[in-house]
């Protein structure tokens, strides 16, 4: 694997765990905008790559927050 966008199930079950707290936040987002399986899976992936890029060892609270800002202006930027 080169990259974490490469990431199967398996892997993003091995290496994107998250904390009680951050799996509350994904879960209550996910219900509220309804995100499908494969976006919680990217979701998850690009929070891996945020808590690489701080060089923290687990995905943080912080790191699940900030992919969740960008989705939410992502889907903004693409109804305009």
């Amino acid at each position: 694997m080169n990259c974490n966008a490469q990431m199967t199930t398996t892997m993003i079950q091995k290496y994107c765990k998250l904390d009680e707290e951050s799996t509350q936040i994904l879960k209550k987002a996910s219900e509220k905008y309804g995100y499908s399986a494969r976006v919680i899976h990217k979701l998850l992936r690009l929070a891996r790559t945020a808590a690489d890029l701080d060089g923290a060892e687990n995905i943080r609270r912080e790191d699940i927050v900030r992919v969740l800002g960008c989705r939410d202006l992502d889907v903004s930027s693409s109804q305009m």
